[in-house]
């Protein structure tokens, strides 16, 4: 969605003023799926408080008509990184960690190149910093919070350029981990660095994985050779 486009929903709705409701009726793919969170984000930023989706459940609306009438349509199309990623972060698991030992580990977890582990010792670890202020927020609640807080249509970029931003984090992390003291406001914001590691590990992991798949299916789609098929007889 462009800037262009974002100006001219603002503007449509500046002339309706008395709205309380809004409801975004976008494709059901990838781009729509995207643009209907854009919106979102754009409407509540302007004020709008009751904002609804209603997807179809074929790829568009026209396709809806076309199954209702008995022509051929075209299903759903999910966005598959979207989807990836929110699976990650619901499996993601508890994991114990050794206080005194934090940078040390965070360091074996990244160089094991398992992004979920790495995900899930930052998430501990991050836990641990903020019980140390008396916050409570568990497993559950880090997952909640790294669900909400994903934008499909700001997750851009390829799987090399998602491994520098890791490495960015995880060196912004280890930094705060080395300092010798800290206080309730540096814990605090230790604990949301090492959060902004395992946001970044799943991001990486979700990418990694769609390469993967990228590859898998271009293999399998390939014929066995290249080269003509020959025979020959003798005698």
């Amino acid at each position: 969605m462009n800037g262009v486009y974002e100006s001219a929903v603002l503007k449509a709705l500046e002339n309706h003023t008395d709205l309380r409701s809004i409801y975004l009726c976008t494709d059901n793919d990838e781009g729509g799926i995207e643009a209907a969170e854009r919106l979102r984000d754009i409407l509540h930023e302007h004020g709008y408080a009751d904002i609804f989706r209603i997807a179809p459940q074929l790829k568009d609306w026209n396709e809806q008509l076309k199954q209702l009438h008995g022509a051929e349509f075209l299903p759903a199309v999910p966005h598959e990184r979207k989807e990836l990623y929110l699976q990650s972060v619901s499996e993601l698991n508890e994991m114990k960690i050794n206080p005194n030992r934090i940078a040390a580990d965070l360091i074996a977890a990244y160089n094991s190149a398992d992004r979920i582990r790495l995900a899930e010792f930052s998430v501990a670890a991050s836990e641990h910093f903020l019980k140390i202020i008396g916050v409570e927020f568990p497993l559950d609640q880090m997952k909640n919070r790294l669900s909400a807080e994903y934008k499909c249509y700001l997750d851009k970029g390829t799987a090399a350029s998602k491994l520098s931003k890791l490495q960015n984090a995880l060196t912004a992390g280890l930094e705060q981990l080395r300092k010798p003291s800290q206080t309730a406001a540096e814990l605090k914001i230790t604990a949301k660095k090492l959060y902004d590691i395992a946001e970044h590990a799943l991001r990486l992991s979700t990418e990694e994985t769609l390469v993967q798949r990228s590859e898998q299916k271009e293999t399998s789609e390939e014929s066995p050779s290249d080269e003509p098929f020959q025979m020959s007889m003798s005698g």
